[in-house]
């Protein structure tokens, strides 16, 4: 089994867990260029901090992590449909062959 493969059946098994134990919601994603909605699993992080230069802590933000293998190829603007809140995809902070990890905003 492949680097990419092992990563992606431990991140499956550990939002399967983090589902299990309400830490993980049954979402959708909707392409900002057009197509169905897809379902998922989101991990939901509403008070991501994030680090300035300067002064240490900038502030907090709200962080949603995808598995590459329920969402291969998430783009900017794309839609997270959470039960009733709705999340737009805005920065990229982090993608390896598993997940991607995207600051969001609310609709």
């Amino acid at each position: 089994m492949s680097q990419a493969a092992t990563l992606r059946a431990m991140d499956a098994a550990l939002f399967a867990a983090f589902a299990g134990a309400g830490m993980a919601d049954a979402a959708s994603l909707t392409p900002a260029a057009g197509g169905a909605a897809v379902a998922c699993t989101v991990l939901i992080d509403r008070a991501a901090q994030f680090f300035d230069d300067q002064s240490g802590v900038g502030g907090t933000r709200v962080v949603i992590s995808l598995q590459v293998s329920e969402i291969p190829t998430p783009a900017r603007r794309d839609v997270v449909t959470l039960g009733a809140e709705i999340f737009y995809l805005e920065e990229l902070l982090e993608k390896d062959e598993a997940s991607t990890r995207w600051v969001v905003r609310n609709a």
